[in-house]
């Protein structure tokens, strides 16, 4: 079944910032987004509901590569910090930080096109920002 999804953001975008000294870039996910799923196309014996409330973070991931491309890179955990370490110096294409949320399929994604490294945090130690060293 073919769901058309559109996503209303409660924050209007990514908290994002330079720290130009040190040549990182943090991005930080909103906690939450609202979203509306509608089916396309159903069965006529069947009836369509949607489920209404807020979709909460549940993590983040990186591709290398445009998210639709589905090519999620794969951190080193390092548990002595407790973070996830994406080394991305051998990226051939631009990275992606993508923001996934709870019952919904929308994504949110920020392009970072020179990053060389970037670390996560898990969720109890602030899991929804992303700090990438730049090239």
């Amino acid at each position: 079944m073919k769901y058309l999804i559109s996503a209303v953001l409660l924050a209007l975008s990514f908290h994002v910032y330079a720290i130009s000294e040190g040549g990182m870039i943090s991005i930080q996910c909103p906690e939450k987004i609202s979203t509306h799923q509608m089916a396309e196309s159903i069965d006529e014996s069947f009836s369509a509901f949607t489920k209404k409330g807020a979709n909460y973070f549940l993590g983040i991931g990186v591709t290398e590569g445009s998210p639709d491309k589905e090519q999620w890179l794969r951190p080193e955990y390092l548990k002595e910090k407790d973070i996830d370490l994406y080394d991305l110096s051998y990226a051939q294409e631009s990275v992606w930080v993508v923001c996934q949320y709870a019952n919904t399929s929308v994504t949110l994604a920020k392009e970072l096109e020179r990053a060389s490294a970037c670390e996560i945090p898990t969720p109890q130690h602030g899991g929804n920002t992303a700090n990438c060293r730049l090239k």
